[in-house]
C-alpha cells in the first residue's frame, strides 16, 4: 500500500503541477494575476512593457510583455521543485495550445567512454523545440534549471525597443 501511494505521488505531483503552471504566451498581465496570484516583483510600463515575477507550486514564473501580452514565460527551479524533462515537455505543449511541435535537438546522444570504451548516454542541454509553424520556440537547461517559451517576435521587438533607447 505504501508502495503504491509513493508511486502515485511520483505520478501525480508533476502532473498537478503542469496544470497548474499553464501560462500561455498571448495571456494578459491580469489573466497571468488570476492564474499565479500575488506578484513577487513587477516592472509593468503604462503601454503594457515589461515584466512581472511570480512564485508559485515552488517554481519561479517570469513573464514578459509587449503591448500587455505575455511573449516570453521563463520557469525556473524552486527550493524543492527541479524542472525535469518530462514536466518541461508538458509545459510546452500546453503553451503551444493547439500547435505541433517538434523538438531541434536530442534529448541526449550516446557516445563511447574515453579510456574504457563503454558505451555511455549524454543528456543534451539545452534542450530546444519549435512549433512547425516557426512562431514559438523553447528551450529547457537541466544545468541552468530553466524552461524559457517565447514567440519568435520577442527577439526582434526587444531588438527595436533597444534601438530606439527604450
Amino acid at each position: 500500500m505504501r508502495t503504491m501511494k509513493i508511486i502515485c505521488s511520483l505520478i501525480l505531483v508533476p502532473l498537478i503541477t503542469a496544470i497548474t503552471l499553464q501560462a500561455r504566451l498571448g495571456e494578459t498581465v491580469g489573466q497571468c494575476d488570476s492564474r499565479y496570484g500575488a506578484r513577487v516583483k513587477s516592472n509593468i510600463s503604462t503601454n503594457g512593457v515589461g515584466s512581472i515575477l511570480y512564485a508559485k507550486n515552488d517554481l519561479t514564473i517570469y513573464v514578459h510583455f509587449i503591448k500587455g501580452s505575455a511573449d516570453l514565460i521563463r520557469y525556473s527551479n524552486g527550493e524543492f521543485t527541479k524542472l525535469t524533462y518530462p514536466l518541461a515537455d508538458r509545459l510546452v505543449q500546453i503553451n503551444g495550445r493547439t500547435k505541433d511541435w517538434e523538438l531541434t535537438t536530442k534529448v541526449e546522444i550516446t557516445d563511447y567512454e574515453e579510456f574504457t570504451g563503454e558505451k555511455i548516454t549524454i543528456p543534451v542541454d539545452p534542450i530546444k523545440w519549435k512549433t512547425t509553424d516557426g512562431r514559438i520556440v523553447a528551450s529547457f537547461s537541466v544545468s541552468k534549471g530553466t524552461l524559457e517559451i517565447k514567440t519568435t517576435k520577442h527577439d526582434e521587438i526587444n531588438l527595436e525597443h533597444v534601438l530606439q533607447g527604450l
